[in-house]
């Protein structure tokens, strides 16, 4: 048990340390954010299944933005709901709606949608925003496109939007694995590809790179797709950079807890190695130094509620969600063996479809 405890009490400094660097790290994009005098046109593509609702938050968000240069590619992946009848109720030039064909064998759904759009779009940059987002002002394209053009090239801008929704005890997770056990810093420094980071529900990437390396086309049947893709372009040497968002963007990402569950199972297996004894490791250590040492150690235990608030404060959790740590923390850790029971037993659904198919 003694071991146990110093593992944990190792492996608590080194979350710690790592996000005190992100939060460095972040500060320092930010502080790179200067208006451009010569904005780069944008193309936002757009992947839709049953996004009626969403698209009547997102939409308008983006028709309203101050920038002098983009259009908008939606593309309905073979909704059942609303969702084409809500593109048709927008008559804006810039905004470019396409009702998807049937999801050819090999691809997943939204892989498929987004490389059709891709071979549409010609501005200059393509953004990729997922249909639950919603821009938070009226210049938050400009300020990101601000960002993207002091970025040395070639490179791509991911982020870390405001979440917002249901879930948020699940959601608080996936802040809590990004800001401690990812150094942003490494990204740049170290040419391996476990050390990318590229959030799929933002990226901004030039359209000249995008089709020299084709990203959607070589990993169409990538579940995780942004994970994979983040790894991909940063094997060709494509440099990421991740930047603060919350001030710009929000994602809706669950309407609720159970919702929020049914999204994570699909992906958290695949996050944790995504094989079985890759999991098992990653598990094993999570349940280690997160779940079993707090319950034998005091300090542990304040140590773990340090590392879990000051990750919530920074993505705007509330208070609560970090005074329940240990319970949110089981509950991930069940939510990750559900998931991999799922992939195991290939039961993984998602919007109508089983992603194992």
């Amino acid at each position: 048990m003694l071991y146990l405890l110093y593992f944990a009490a190792a492996l608590h400094i080194i979350f710690l340390l790592t996000f005190l660097s992100n939060v460095l790290y972040l500060w320092l994009q930010k502080k790179r954010n200067v208006f451009t005098i010569n904005p780069p046109s944008i193309s936002i593509l757009i992947p839709a299944r049953n996004e009626a609702e969403n698209l009547q938050r997102l939409l308008p968000s983006l028709l309203k933005q101050e920038y002098p240069n983009f259009d908008i590619w939606v593309y309905d992946d073979g909704s059942t709901d609303e969702t084409w009848q809500v593109l048709q109720s927008f008559s804006d030039f810039r905004l470019n709606a396409i009702k998807g064909v049937e999801l050819p064998k090999g691809w997943v759904g939204k892989v498929h949608g987004l490389y059709q759009l891709s071979q549409k779009a010609e501005k200059d940059v393509y953004l990729f925003l997922d249909a639950d987002t919603c821009l938070k002002s009226e210049t938050s394209l400009f300020t990101w496109a601000s960002l993207f053009n002091t970025l040395p090239q070639p490179a791509y801008l991911s982020g870390l939007p405001d979440l917002k929704g249901g879930g948020k005890a699940l959601v608080s997770m996936v802040s809590f694995a990004i800001l401690g056990a990812l150094p942003l810093f490494f990204m740049k420094l170290f040419p391996f590809k476990s050390l990318s980071m590229l959030n799929g529900q933002f990226w901004m990437v030039r359209n000249s790179v995008y089709h020299h390396f084709e990203p959607h086309l070589h990993l169409k049947n990538a579940i995780l797709e942004d994970v994979e893709i983040g790894r991909y372009l940063k094997g060709k040497k494509v440099i990421p950079y991740l930047a603060d968002l919350s001030d710009t963007l929000s994602v809706y990402m669950y309407a609720d807890l159970k919702s929020a569950w049914h999204g994570f199972r699909k992906n958290a297996y695949l996050i944790m190695g995504g094989n079985p004894i890759g999991f098992l490791l990653v598990f094993s250590v999570f349940l280690a130094a997160f779940i079993i040492a707090p319950a034998f150690s005091i300090p542990l235990l304040i140590s773990l509620y340090v590392i879990k608030s000051a990750i919530d404060y920074l993505g705007r959790f509330s208070f609560w969600i970090s005074l329940l740590t240990p319970f949110v923390l089981i509950m991930g850790g069940i939510l990750a063996l559900h998931s991999a029971l799922s992939h195991w037993t290939g039961k993984v659904e998602w919007k109508g479809r089983n992603v194992r198919e």
